[in-house]
């Protein structure tokens, strides 16, 4: 474990404070990594995992008896729960839909599913489901609330392009964007053994889904390819609101570099069905798939993502001081990102989570207003404390890292708690003195074999650059020499580097005051 110096917590503003209340619903499952919608107020909910976090060798990872293999109907103002195993459902319907990480999304009635991993009967093997699957989500409720058949309500076609796990689905304009992730078929081993193989798509898949003879069908289908942005898995991808009203969705962090089992920093919005890199900003905490609250100001035009909990390769500990565990342990940390139209800004809650929980949880959404992607209207919100959803279960942990170890263990959790929104003061991150270097670009982002770095200063100073990896260990190291008052450039040659992703550091007197991040291209 290492104490960052590159980042120092300080105060501002936030629009929003969250509070967290657990909410008691009988009979409520522990479950995590599984599908949601919602319907007049009655959450719908299938597939995920019934235990923690993944065993790491094959006789124990991903066992077959810890599929969810029931659905529910949870309403969660009347406190009522309703459930129906899935086995009355056709093989192939059955086992997608109680495969966990699956991705989905959902069209005023219809819930799109693609892919998931799990158990498949034919190989007799653990798989990611080649398939999509729409579901009526109105008609499923009623008939799990009547004790009706359920097969009505589904319809499914085989496509191996659907077979993605730990990926996200969003839908813009009637055209389904199949975001990332990956294909993983057999049983997991964390020392590269034969008992798997692993193929990123490295992609976004969009296609529409039409209907032919009562059955689904996949028609437009293009994908785009980015063998570095789009080389995620068990990312966020959150909904935004750019200036103007421009409706856009943000794939923030997700696992692995190539070649080190380290999370990326960057994130990439996704618009039109392809992606662009956000420049100068690095999110360090927060970085696993996790239950996070968009809210977007109209007034201020400030959008802020509030996540909540899960697994992070930085958290900030009790003096505020930033520290960077590469084991990318369970983490308590309640962060947020602002965006507006001067860029985005990571930042923390003095609270955190009652545990080491929230990796793999759910935010649903209250009865709350929502732009057409999904952001909650923050402006539209009632004065006073609001609820605007619930974080639904996940992984829960009694350490941060559990990881390789003899000691410590997960669990599923059955917890649902309310949030709960009020207008505070915060603590904030920031890894830069916007005072002495208002500016840091750097380009082209992504870079092959040189990198300009271009920044601007208040008053002429003796400064040396430095490029650091993932792990915060100097690579590349300029000479310390004299920048003068304004812009000033410096173009580095990236020969030595393997590809990744790399910061830039401008260093003052062996104290780090800018930073910012680069992809290294393959």
């Amino acid at each position: 474990m290492r104490q960052l110096q590159t980042v120092h917590s300080h105060k501002h503003r936030v629009p929003v404070q969250p509070r967290l209340e657990p909410v008691t619903i009988s009979g409520m499952p522990p479950l995590h990594s599984y599908s949601w919608a919602k319907w007049e107020g009655k959450w719908l909910i299938f597939g995920g995992r019934t235990n923690g976090l993944h065993g790491f060798q094959p006789p124990f990872a991903f066992p077959t008896a810890n599929q969810n293999g029931m659905i529910y109907v949870i309403d969660p103002d009347s406190n009522l729960l309703w459930s129906t195993s899935a086995s009355v459902l056709p093989v192939a319907i059955r086992e997608q839909i109680i495969s966990s990480n699956q991705q989905f999304t959902q069209d005023s009635n219809y819930l799109y599913i693609t892919g998931g991993y799990g158990f498949a009967s034919v190989p007799n093997s653990l798989i990611t489901f080649p398939y999509l699957t729409r579901i009526d989500v109105n008609g499923l409720i009623q008939s799990i609330v009547q004790q009706q058949s359920l097969l009505p309500y589904f319809s499914q076609v085989y496509d191996e392009r659907m077979a993605v796990t730990g990926g996200h689905m969003v839908i813009v304009d009637s055209l389904l964007n199949l975001v990332m992730g990956h294909r993983f078929d057999g049983r997991y081993n964390p020392h590269n053994g034969p008992s798997f193989t692993q193929t990123y798509t490295n992609a976004i898949r969009t296609f529409t889904v039409e209907d032919s003879a009562n059955q689904v069908v996949i028609r437009n289908y293009s994908e785009t390819i980015d063998t570095l942005l789009y080389h995620k898995r068990d990312y966020n991808l959150v909904p935004q609101v750019l200036a103007g009203g421009a409706e856009i969705h943000t794939a923030f962090t997700g696992v692995f570099q190539y070649g080190i089992d380290l999370p990326w920093t960057f994130s990439v919005d996704i618009q039109g069905g392809t992606g662009s890199l956000i420049t100068n900003f690095e999110q360090k905490l927060n970085q696993y798939h996790t239950a996070y609250a968009p809210l977007y100001d109209s007034i201020s035009g400030m959008n802020t993502t509030i996540f909540f909990g899960g697994m992070g390769f930085y958290y900030p500990d009790s003096l505020n001081q930033i520290q960077q565990d590469s084991l990318v342990p369970f983490v308590k940390t309640i962060s947020y990102v602002q965006r507006d139209a001067t860029g985005l800004t990571e930042g923390y809650f003095p609270i955190q989570m009652p545990g080491y929980e929230g990796s793999s949880a759910e935010f649903i959404p209250s009865e709350v207003a929502l732009s057409g992607n999904g952001v909650i209207k923050l402006h539209a919100l009632d004065t006073g404390d609001v609820v605007i959803g619930y974080i639904v279960g996940g992984i829960t942990s009694d350490q941060p890292n559990i990881f390789m170890q003899a000691t410590g263990t997960s669990w599923a959790s059955s917890t649902v708690y309310k949030v709960i929104i009020k207008k505070p003061t915060v603590s904030g991150l920031s890894n830069s003195d916007h005072q002495l270097i208002p500016t840091l670009k750097l380009y082209p982002n992504p870079a092959q074999q040189h990198l300009s770095v271009e920044f601007e200063l208040t008053s002429p100073e003796k400064l040396n650059l430095e490029i650091m990896d993932q792990l915060g260990k100097s690579v590349i190291r300029m000479d310390r020499k004299w920048y003068k008052t304004g812009v000033n450039s410096e173009r580095i040659n990236l020969d030595v580097l393997r590809s990744g992703q790399y910061s830039v550091a401008v260093i003052k007197d062996g104290k780090i005051i800018r930073v910012a991040s680069f992809i290294k291209g393959l």
